[in-house]
């Protein structure tokens, strides 16, 4: 090794150094390099064998930016016809041949013809790997994949025919996304594209479809405009040759391509039609490998966008077979070298290697820069052995965390941590689309809320109005129950004072109660006694009649019936019997017509118990009582019976007055 001492050693330096002396002829030995440098050991094991088989390749066989190259094998001879097939125009140039533009005269459809470059030139290995190109596409029937129409030879040129597809290799349409992003201008058109030749012509028109298919992936609407349809010459037939008609082509979007705003919303766009764009090639590659083919060399430019959005897989010019050996040699490097796998400088390829060039062409697309920027080989080829990739979210600052989940798990180093198969990342691809949670991330309860929110947005409205009327019932419900809390408190406060308002009350009721059962008693206790003095008051005015009568009766015996009559009228007056009282006054009567004068009768307010004339005078002393309840209870007063005047005062005296007689003087 020829190190120069006064210069840092880096793995570029070594790696010169380990190419010149390879190319001069020397057997060198990548482990002599890691023993010498341990500290770039690793770097040394990653980088050198890579570079030692890109020297193997011949000269010129390999384009760091493009596809495997054949170099300068072109016979020379122009094409005009291939047998049915009249040549239109020159579409591109792949790993092995020309793709034309052609017409088939005897159907007068337009198909697209792969020619192998090399003629009539061609080597056996060139001619083979040709041939197996045309079979593996033409063994794929997929709505992604590019179908193969036929195989032929003519005049010693080799060519199979597939379906034209109308519309722009992804290449073309990074570079239109690079300069919209960068002016924020879809309608500027480039200033070399100012020519008169039909060349220019046609690289106007080839720009103005890249511009149109860049403008449908920024907006996620796709136009088909006035352009060819694909597969036909007549533009009113879709890719099957069916006629469209006109409310077919008034129904697609048409986008207005005159300024493209860098917005939230408009990123969001294009990350869908990038993940959808990933999606249709995911499973065109998922199928291939179940049909056993691996493409090896999936890249923008082998990717193919219609103007309806529609992703198309071509170039199967480096296929394998996935159970076979094919015809890749020991120390071959196939495909292009800034969107391959680490494990391929290894001659290591499966469905995961397909899987990783796919997650670089996404990751391109989203950042409109490729993976590996490196200009020089070597520093490309270190890139790519070691996997040297800046983190997407800092070229995309918006990126969503589940697209930047899933490109970061296709650019695993180790295929290991990879998608396992295209079949997975085309479901969280399509995961990602219907806002759904990717496998390759566990997802907090809130991201699925928000997820399950955004996939059902009327259910979500109405939980949500649900929700908010639950919210605000509960708060009313806890607003109410502390109201309710607080009237029971107060109701229980006037139900405690009510009961000990209505104790006492009880306690009064029945005080009450005792009191007016004592007031009955005393009622009733009084009634009795007052039934018994009416009794004994009865008795005694009976006796006491009975008493009046005795003295009537006796005055009459004595023959002083005048004496009689006050009796008698006393009796008459006292008696309480109707019957007695009755035959008391028929006495009465009786005793007044016995009397041989007349009476003149005097009549007091008070019992007259006794009375007595004065002898030759006209003057009576009359005698008895007041009441039987009064404390002075006899009087006595004496009246002229002529005039009826009273002849003297009312005397009052404590007992009761039965006798009367007037003084010896009168």
């Amino acid at each position: 090794m020829n190190d120069k001492p006064n210069n840092p050693v880096t793995v570029e330096s070594l790696a010169e150094d380990f190419v010149a002396r390879h190319r001069n002829g020397e057997e060198v030995s990548v482990e002599e390099y890691a023993e010498a440098h341990p500290e770039l050991a690793d770097e040394i094991r990653d980088v050198l064998p890579a570079m030692l088989m890109m020297e193997n390749v011949k000269e010129g066989a390999f384009d760091m930016t493009g596809a495997f190259e054949g170099g300068e094998t072109d016979d020379g001879r122009r094409i005009e016809h291939l047998g049915d097939y009249r040549i239109v125009s020159e579409l591109g140039r792949g790993g092995m041949g020309v793709v034309y533009e052609a017409e088939q005269e005897s159907l007068g459809r337009r198909v697209a013809v792969k020619v192998l470059q090399a003629g009539a030139l061609a080597d056996p290995k060139q001619l083979s790997r040709f041939e197996m190109e045309a079979r593996s596409a033409a063994r794929l029937h997929h709505t992604n994949i590019v179908p193969v129409f036929g195989v032929g030879e003519h005049d010693g040129m080799h060519y199979y025919v597939m379906q034209y597809i109308q519309g722009q290799g992804l290449d073309d349409v990074l570079v239109e996304l690079k300069r919209i992003r960068r002016t924020g201008d879809a309608s500027e058109t480039r200033e070399s594209m100012h020519y008169d030749t039909s060349e220019a012509a046609q690289r106007e028109a080839d720009h103005s479809e890249a511009n149109q298919v860049a403008v449908g992936m920024l907006t996620g609407q796709f136009t088909i405009n006035s352009l060819t349809m694909i597969g036909e010459l007549n533009p009113t037939t879709d890719h099957h040759g069916a006629e469209i008609t006109g409310t077919e082509l008034t129904g697609l979007a048409v986008t207005d391509t005159e300024s493209i705003e860098p917005t939230t919303e408009t990123n969001h766009e294009f990350w869908r039609s990038v993940t959808s764009m990933g999606m249709q090639v995911a499973d065109a590659l998922s199928y291939a490998h179940e049909q056993g083919i691996l493409h090896r060399d999936i890249k923008p430019a082998n990717l193919l966008l219609d103007l309806q959005g529609v992703v198309w897989v071509t170039d199967f010019g480096l296929a394998k077979a996935i159970d076979g050996d094919g015809l890749t040699q020991t120390g071959d490097v196939l495909g292009t070298l800034r969107y391959m796998a680490p494990e391929t400088f290894k001659g290591q390829s499966d469905a995961r290697s397909d899987v990783f060039s796919l997650g670089l062409t996404l990751y391109e697309l989203i950042t409109t820069r490729p993976a590996y920027d490196a200009e020089a080989k070597n520093e490309l080829v270190q890139q790519v052995a070691s996997c040297q990739i800046a983190p997407i979210r800092r070229l995309a600052p918006g990126i969503s965390r589940d697209l930047e989940t899933i490109i970061n798990k296709c650019l695993e180093r180790d295929p290991n941590h990879r998608y396992r198969s295209a079949a997975r990342l085309r479901d969280d691809l399509k995961r990602y689309l219907s806002d759904e949670p990717i496998r390759a991330r566990r997802i907090t309860p809130a991201e699925r809320l928000v997820r399950w929110c955004r996939r059902n947005p009327l259910v979500a409205s109405l939980t949500g109005t649900i929700a908010v009327l639950l919210v605000v019932i509960t708060v009313g419900a806890g607003m109410f129950a502390a109201k309710q809390t607080r009237l029971l408190n107060q109701a229980n406060h006037l139900k405690r004072n009510a009961e000990v308002s209505l104790s006492s009350a009880i306690e009064a009721r029945k005080l009450a109660e005792t009191s007016q059962l004592a007031a009955v008693t005393a009622s009733r206790e009084a009634e009795k006694q007052r039934g018994e003095a009416v009794s004994a008051r009865d008795l005694n005015l009976k006796q006491l009649v009975d008493g009046q009568i005795n003295a009537a009766m006796t005055s009459v015996t004595h023959e002083e019936t005048v004496d009689a009559l006050p009796w008698l009228s006393r009796a008459v007056n006292t008696e309480a019997d109707p019957q007695r009282q009755q035959l008391h006054t028929m006495r009465f009567q009786q005793f007044v017509q016995q009397v041989p004068r007349p009476v003149q009768m005097v009549f007091t307010e008070k019992l007259i118990s006794t009375a007595r004339f004065y002898n030759g005078s006209d003057r009576i002393l009359v005698g008895g009582q007041f009441s039987a309840d009064d404390d002075d209870r006899g009087w006595v007063k004496a009246w002229n019976v002529k005039s009826g005047d009273e002849a003297s005062a009312e005397l009052v005296a404590r007992q009761d007055v039965n006798q009367l007689q007037f003084s010896p003087d009168g």
